[in-house]
């Protein structure tokens, strides 16, 4: 499953790399769980993952008694915990690390580069996993556009049906909701017609090596990389959007899977 690739994948690369960082901040909000690393310089790295509150059972999670780890490779483990919370925390740990380890490319309008990229590949039929209104609405213009989610509401599709639409369809936009909870395993079985698979979202920060193995093509998300202290402050207090689409703070970008990418340790 996707999350034992990925927790092989990141203690691979740790016990081959040395690196000085550390966990000194936690939160689980909301909406997003926060988790920020600092390196020996003191920079700070912001990992965010969405909080699986679909998911989350009060009478396990109480039963669990969760745990959080300062260190890196112990917090790392809980990737794959039956507590929600827990795996959730190691996620945004992980993604945290990626922050540190990326280097991307900024994209000033997020929809336009999908846009692009279907195109290129001349698709005519594209499900989006997760609802996203601002995609769907202007994906909508252009593609027979499927979009799925637990909650139902307008056009959205009962998840159940996937299985039926996704062997039709030419790409697959997946809300990064789907690495926490494992369905890309199931999507990924169900779209094997499909010629392009991205992970989007602030979920979706992690670095392309530690998903190595999977059939995705791009990961777009949100780096925090500008007032981080004050962004940190705001994330805390359900500020998220705020944040995520604000050039103060943040800026949008996607990586290619394909190993045409380095890290910035390599530069």
């Amino acid at each position: 499953m996707i999350l034992d690739i990925i927790k092989r994948n990141v203690t691979e690369y740790l016990q081959k790399n040395e690196l000085a960082l550390k966990i000194v901040d936690a939160v689980v909000g909301y909406f997003y769980t926060i988790v920020v690393t600092e390196d020996e310089n003191g920079e700070k790295y912001i990992g965010l993952n969405i909080t699986p509150s679909f998911e989350i059972s009060d009478i396990a999670e109480r039963r669990n008694n969760p745990k959080f780890y300062p260190s890196l490779q112990e917090e790392i483990e809980l990737v794959t915990s039956e507590s929600w919370i827990e795996r959730s925390l190691a996620l945004a740990t992980i993604n945290s690390l990626s922050q540190k380890l990326l280097r991307f490319q900024q994209v000033n309008n997020t929809t336009e580069w999908i846009i692009r990229k279907l195109y290129d590949i001349s698709a005519s039929k594209v499900a989006i996993i997760g609802n996203m209104p601002p995609i769907v609405n202007e994906l909508d213009k252009y593609f027979l556009a499927y979009t799925f989610d637990k909650k139902l509401c307008g056009k959205v599709m009962s998840e159940s049906l996937e299985k039926r639409i996704l062997p039709q369809i030419d790409a697959v936009i997946m809300s990064g909701a789907v690495i926490i909870n494992e369905s890309i395993d199931e999507i990924l079985k169900y779209s094997s017609n499909s010629r392009l698979n991205l992970i989007i979202g602030p979920s979706a920060q992690l670095h392309p090596m530690f998903v190595k193995g999977l059939k995705i093509n791009y990961l777009g998300s949100t780096a925090i990389v500008n007032n981080k202290e004050e962004a940190i402050r705001l994330l805390k207090i359900g500020y998220t959007r705020g944040i995520f689409y604000d050039s103060n703070y943040s800026v949008q970008y996607f990586v290619p899977t394909d190993g045409s990418f380095i890290t910035n340790i390599e530069q």
